[in-house]
């Protein structure tokens, strides 16, 4: 869900459409829930934590789409490099709160993500 809500956000802001600000929200909506989950099972701490790490990723796939949108190619390098750190960042946060999850993994997973949505 979250990928496709990302996927609508970013054409609608490619696009200037009238009705971006209404899929951003829906995109933030999604934001939360997926927060609300990783609260119920790690703590109120880490829903913290995943919310800023999930809209700070967010943030740069909207920098990645602007730079698209006016041809600026140092920005969307900008914006590629802040998703790499991303990536790590996602990852240690996972295999932090769970043992069990090989952050690698995660980075690797999250890598397709950011290759399927720019």
């Amino acid at each position: 869900e979250h990928a496709l809500l990302a996927t609508v956000a970013m054409q609608k802001g490619y696009d200037g459409a009238d009705d971006f600000e209404a899929a951003a929200a829906a995109l933030d909506d999604n934001t939360i829930a997926l927060g609300e989950a990783i609260g119920s099972v790690y703590g109120d701490a880490a829903e913290e934590q995943f919310l800023e790490l999930w809209r700070q990723h967010i943030g740069f796939f909207v920098d990645y789409t602007v730079a698209t949108a006016e041809d600026d190619q140092q920005a969307r390098m900008a914006a590629l490099e802040s998703l790499d750190g991303y990536r790590q960042a996602f990852a240690t946060f996972l295999g932090d709160a769970n043992p069990e999850i090989d952050p690698s993994a995660v980075a690797e997973g999250l890598q397709m993500h950011v290759n399927q949505l720019t």
